[in-house]
Parts: C-alpha cells; structure tokens; sequence
C-alpha cells in the first residue's frame, strides 16, 4: 500500500531517513485470490476490492464487520433491514443472479471456508429474524478489532477458482497476525448510543373518516391521527428510548524470528431503541505463527464466540405495528373489528406495544468454536506449496415465548417454540504454484489446486401450546406439543489449474479451468467445469508513457470466467413423508418428486476496466464495466397431481441478467506528518433482468412477483 523506493549507492556506506507515502492505486499489493503463493494485483485481469480494515478501526468505531463492508467497494451493496440491535443485512455483490437460491457471498476466514449466513435457521421451523425479516447474521460473530485486511472478489470472472457456490462473490477476511519484537498491547473502549430522532415525527401520520361515533370529531371529517403521540398524550406511553452501546476489547502480539503470537478478547453490550433489545457478545482469538526453517512457516488460529440476543423473533415488529396503525380504516371511532381509536387496541394494529415488552420473549444463543491449521512450504525457489484446514462449529439455540396473556396477540392461550441447531463447515485446500523463467522478458506461473468442502446441519425442534397456567413458560407445559428433526450434509470436490504468462512484469495473460462434483447435483448430472480467461497490461511502464510525469499508474484490464451455485440439498431426491395408514398403523406417502436432472446454476461474467493513479499518487480512479448472466437457474414447477406426489419440482430453467458500472475515486490532498486527509467516492450502478423462466412468463401471485423483462422481486 505505499510507495516503492529505489537508492542507488556508488560506493561507501549513506545514512539515509526516508518516508514511505501510501500509494493510490495499489498495482503491486497482494491479494487472497484461491492459489498459493503471492499474487500481485497487476497481474489481475479482474478487479479486486480491498479494505485496510486494520487502518480503519485505529481511528473509527465499527460495531460489525457490515459497518465495514458499507460503502467501501464499488458494487457491493450492504442493505440493513432495520436498526434493531443483532439484525444482519443482506450483502450482494453486482446484483442477484438466483430466482430461488441464497445470493450472498461465500466467507473464507484465513483461507479457511466459515458460516456467514444470515439465513441460518434449520428449515425455518423457528424464525429468527428481528422485527419481522432480518435474521442475525453470522458475519457479525467476527470482532472487526481482529481484522487486518477485508478482500472481495467481484463476480464469477474473480471467483472462478472457487467454484461451485462462487457465483454471489467471495469475502475474504484476513486477521490480524504477530509480530517480532517484544510484546505490543492495544486497547479500545468503545461508548455509544442507539436512537430514533423523534419518533413521533419519524413516522408518517395516518388518515381516517370519522364516523362520529364520539364527541372528538364531526360525521365525515377527514382526521390526521398519530399513535405514538396519542398514547403519550392520553396515557403516558412513551416506547422508544436511547439504548447504550459498549464495547471492550484487548490484544497483545509479539514473537521472536521462529514464534509469533497475537491474542485477543472483547466483550460487548449493546442496546436497542426498544427496552427489549439487547446482545451480549463475548469473543477472544489466538493466532500463533511458527517458522521452523526459512522455507516453512505454520500457522495456528483458534477463535470462539458466546452471544446471547433478545427480540430475535419475528412475532415482536413494533416498527410495523406502528406503521400499519390506521391501516385500512382501522382508526375509526367505534371499528366494528374494535381496533378504532377509542378501542382496547387503542389504534394500534394487531398488537398492543406492551405485548411485545412483557409478554413476548424472543431470544437466541450462540455457540461457535472456529479452527484452522495451514503450512505453506517454498520446497524451491520456484515451487510454493500450501495446505489448508480448518473446521467452523456453531451451535444456536432460537427461543420464542407468547405468554398467555390476552394483550391482543394472538396466541393468548400461550405458545413456546425451541429449535437447536449445530451447523458445521469442514474444509481442506491443497495448493501449488510454480514459477519459472523462460526468458529474460518471459515469466510463466502453473498453479494447481485441489479443494474438499463439506456441510452439516442439523436441528431439534419442539414446540408446546395452550399452557394451563400463566406460570408456566416451557415446552411440556402445553397441552398440545410437537417436535421434528432434521439434518442434511451437503460435500463439494473441486480441482483446479491455472496457467499465467507474464512479459516483462507488465502484460498478464491467465486462463483456468476448475471442475466441481457436489452431492446436491441429480444422479443423472456428473460434474460441472468452469473456465476463466483474463488479461492485464500496465500501460504507464511502457516508454511512450515516461513523459506524462502527471502519470503514476495506469493499467488497463479484462476477464471473462464462470463460477456457479449448487442446488438445494434435497432437491434432486424422491421424499416419502411419514404417515399414519390403515388400522393407524405406520405408513409413507409422497413428498418431493425430485428430479435427477437437477445441475447447478451457472454465472458467466465479462468485465473491463482500468485503474490509474496520477499527481503523485495523490489521485486514484478505479472504473468497471461487467455483465454477467446466470443461466440453468432454478425454478420451481408445479407438479402434475396424476404423479402422485404435490408440491413443486425444481428445474433448471431461468436466466437472469446483471449489467452495471462500477466507479471509484480516491484522493488524498493532505499529507502531513502529523495531519493527513484520505478522501474516497464510490459510485455503482446495476441492471437486473429476468430473461426467462421456463414455460411460464411470470411466477408469484399479485403483489411480489419474477416476471420475464423485469427485476427479481418486482412488485405489481
């Protein structure tokens, strides 16, 4: 990320004081790209985004690792569902290509493949989202305290060698490691606060015709009525308040030539706007480096969260019952459904704000452990080696708990539902590179890889109803209970080579092929390749560019590459459900058809920009233009009932279009040694198309719905 400095010295020893400056367009960084060995990023066809995530938390506060994806990359859309404390946001990078599958990224922590879902609910037996729709995201486990570096690959064309499940993109997070010397101690304390600005003006008033059943407003009288103000006013009802936000985190690294060590521990609190709102998190890292001899060097990384969050349910939206006040003419004085303004229900619609505070109870644990072990190995001067493993377990623990108290919800008899859930991702990526000479001006680098990836999940759930006595708050208190479990393991194999040339470290030229065999594929469906192909010149070596002395950096790039997305677990298998047959003896019927022909979806990108870097690396200016089709997309079919089987049938019929524009301009005009000013604009712009759908033109009812000509999701 700085300057590279070049010293001549004739002969005869100089004392030289010299002062690295940060480099705008950093051509010569190294990147996580899949293979072992470096990769600079002038040898890049794709773009690479990048966040000196170490840097930014010296000097800022970021709560979540999401804060620090937000607005930092060209293309990469951070979208939070809403402010409550412990909710995730929905991460896409260059659009969503999927009709039916996830669209959010893969995570590789330190080469090693982790949980970054934030959909990660066993089924959905038991919602876990807040305020109706954002569930916790995994991502968030991660203290950003310990990050030295985020990377993004962008697209199909960048995450080719990643394969199967590559196509939503791929977040990179590298933590922090040791350092030689004697130990170094950091600590931050973080303080804060979570507020609404007013709530009562916040939200929009609602409308309603009075009917004149009271003395408060004429028969026909058109009557602005706001909520929040009217239970203030009328009952003293003030529901929002400002929550405190804290944080405490700890680190220590040191080491000597052979060991290095970095060690750290959080702890946070923070509190919603809302007094049920609130997570407890308690994190801490060991990452050790050992160094056995100059051509090996081992690295150790353990890391473990324990979290507990309140309001982690979907039956406490307080945001909607707000929102949806009036909704539908419900404000009228004397509503025959007695939700009017002079109501019980007050004018609130569904549910009474105390509801939610006292006698609803949403809560979710967490559990995680992450390992990871890799040894890279120079076995000559021309070969790299790495091998990489590691596992990520997590066990959350979803609760919900309606008491039964008649407050207008609608279990009043009372309902508690417990779901258990471990989730486990085991990976191990082998890796070689070798680079070799072939003349003077003409380097070649052979890389190969092979990588196994696998899945497991599973869950208990149980769920009581219609308890006796308002006291009691568990499962086998309700007169009515019910339970399930659930488990699928999902593997992927992959094996990869990549070829590049390179002349005079300034023309790149690479092309890749990777294939991949995934459980989830049908039995009828073998393997899926995916090529990639991608050049890059850096145009401001070349001679006729020596004299634009204004000139810094210029490079000029183009890939084109595949990557894909697996089909869900069961998709592609025959189900029988359990059931109760004749004589109430035990019996299956049909479930999901299934279908055997299922493949996996396949993102194919093409993307061409450049960088440059001008006034001293004052300036820097990043620009992309791609566009990328998903083809193969899922859809789900109606089946016939002459099968014998209901439901739906997956197949792969879609196609989806992106096409956009990524921009990014850096600047930094002051560069003091005690002062400095680092600017940055990004600006991304995105076109998404459904091209096809099968037999059919439209698929959803009315409302939200994929229609051919249009973005995913329309509404209608």
């Amino acid at each position: 990320g700085y300057r590279t400095h070049r010293v001549e010295v004739a002969r005869g020893s100089v004392d030289l004081l010299l002062t690295l400056e940060r480099r705008a367009v950093e051509l010569d960084a190294i990147v996580v790209t899949g293979t072992a060995g470096e990769t600079p990023v002038r040898s890049l066809g794709n773009t690479v985004g990048s966040i000196e995530a170490g840097r930014i938390v010296e000097v800022s506060t970021a709560p979540q690792v999401e804060g620090l994806l937000a607005g930092a990359i060209p293309g990469v859309s951070v979208s939070f569902g809403s402010g409550a404390v412990g909710s995730g946001a929905n991460i896409r990078i260059r659009g969503a290509g999927s009709l039916y599958l996830n669209s959010q990224p893969l995570l590789y922590v330190d080469g090693v493949r982790v949980n970054g879902d934030n959909t990660d609910d066993g089924g959905g037996r038991v919602g876990v989202g807040i305020d109706g729709g954002t569930p916790p995201s995994r991502l968030n486990d991660i203290n950003p305290q310990d990050i030295e570096s985020i990377e993004v690959l962008r697209g199909p064309s960048a995450s080719t060698l990643y394969g199967t499940e590559a196509s939503n993109g791929v977040i990179n997070i590298i933590t922090k490691r040791g350092i030689r010397g004697a130990p170094r101690f950091a600590l931050t304390v973080r303080q804060g606060g979570n507020w609404l600005p007013d709530p009562e003006t916040f939200y929009p008033e609602s409308f309603y015709r009075c009917q004149g059943y009271t003395d408060s407003c004429e028969p026909g009288e058109v009557t602005t009525f706001n909520v929040l103000r009217e239970d203030r006013l009328r009952n003293g009802n003030v529901w929002f308040r400002t929550g405190h936000t804290q944080g405490y985190s700890g680190s220590v690294a040191g080491g000597s030539e052979r060991v290095r060590y970095y060690f750290s521990a959080d702890w946070d609190r923070d509190e919603g706007i809302l007094e049920y709102n609130w997570q407890n998190q308690l994190r801490g890292r060991a990452n050790l480096n050992w160094t056995p001899s100059d051509n090996l060097d081992v690295t150790f990384a353990l890391s473990g969260v324990r979290s507990t969050l309140r309001s982690a349910s979907p039956h406490q939206p307080v945001s909607f019952a707000i929102l949806g006040a009036c909704a539908f003419g419900l404000c009228e004085d004397g509503h025959p459904a007695g939700q009017g303004v002079n109501s019980p229900s007050r004018g609130y619609f569904g549910y009474l704000p105390e509801a939610y505070e006292d006698f609803l109870e949403g809560t979710q644990g967490v559990s995680r452990s992450t390992y990871s072990l890799s040894a890279t190995h120079q076995s000559t001067p021309w070969l790299t080696q790495r091998l990489t493993a590691g596992v990520d377990w997590t066990d959350t623990r979803n609760s919900e708990l309606a008491r039964p108290v008649d407050l207008g919800h609608p279990f009043r008899t009372g309902q508690k539902t417990v779901q258990q859930q471990t989730t486990q991702y085991l990976s191990v990526d082998y890796s070689a590179t070798a680079e070799a000479a072939i003349t003077d001006n003409v380097s070649s680098t052979t890389s190969a890889g092979l990588q196994y990836y696998r899945k497991q999940q599973e869950w208990l759930w149980a769920t009581g109803r219609d308890f006796p006595v308002a006291t009691l708050e568990t499962v086998g208190s309700g007169a009515i209970r019910e339970a399930d479990e659930g488990f699928l393991d999902n593997k992927t194999l992959g094996l990869y080579v990549q070829q590049q040339v390179g002349w005079r470290d300034r023309v790149y030229l690479t092309g890749a092929l990777r294939g991949d065999d995934n459980s989830a594929f049908g039995a009828n469906y073998d393997f899926v390749l995916y090529p990639k192909l991608s050049a890059s010149w850096v145009a401001s070596e070349e001679s006729f560019a020596s004299g634009m002395d204004w000139l810094n950096d210029l490079r000029l790039r183009a890939a084109w590459g595949r990557a894909g997305q697996q089909p869900d677990v069961f998709a592609s298998l025959r189900t029988y459900a359990p059931a109760v047959g004749q004589g109430a003896t035990a019996t299956l019927r049909p479930e999901g058809i299934g279908n055997p022909d299922i493949e996996p979806e396949v993102g194919t990108e093409v993307e061409v920009g450049f960088d440059l870097g001008a006034f001293s690396d004052r300036l820097g200016i990043e620009a992309t233009l791609y566009s990328q089709t998903t083809r193969n997309a899922i859809v789900a079919v109606p089946v016939r009932p002459s099968t014998g089987f209901s439901g739906v049938q997956f197949q792969n019929l879609g196609e989806v279009a992106n096409r956009g524009a990524e921009f990014g301009i850096s600047a930094a005009p002051l560069r003091g040694k005690v002062v400095a000013l680092d600017l940055s604009l990004i600006a991304a712009f995105n076109q998404n198309e459904v091209l096809a759908l099968g037999p059919t033109s439209f698929l959803g009812s009315v409302g939200q719905m994929y229609v051919e000509g249009f973005p995913l999701g329309s509404f209608f």
